[in-house]
């Protein structure tokens, strides 16, 4: 379930920064900068209303911190997916250290009767 979690999460903040944009005015879409939309300084724009100015500012940086937490969570499942790597590395060889164990208690009893 948390395998479906990631991409869930990845595609819903970028549609949704997708839709925010595409829906911004003219005056406020002019001074996007293509490479890095959410990277805006409104202060060089005009033509805002009483408050207008503060929404948009307050809208972008709510779009940064969703884009921060989300690749947060992408670093934590490359995380987990590499502890769980290492895990099954772990398992592997001590069941190899287990089988040698078993294989040299097996030569320790057949041939101690013998030289023993």
């Amino acid at each position: 379930m948390d395998d479906m979690k990631a991409p869930l999460l990845q595609n819903s903040v970028t549609s949704l920064k997708c839709e925010f944009i595409s829906k911004l005015p003219h005056k406020v879409r002019s001074g996007l900068d293509p490479e890095t939309p959410l990277d805006i300084d409104l202060s060089k724009l005009t033509g805002f209303i009483q408050g207008e100015k503060e929404y948009y500012e307050k809208q972008f940086a709510t779009l940064k911190s969703f884009e921060e937490v989300d690749s947060l969570e992408s670093n934590n499942a490359i995380d987990e997916e590499q502890y769980c790597i290492e895990q099954v590395q772990h398992e592997r060889a001590m069941n190899i250290s287990n089988c040698a164990n078993f294989v040299l208690l097996a030569f320790k009893v057949f041939y101690f009767p013998f030289y023993g």
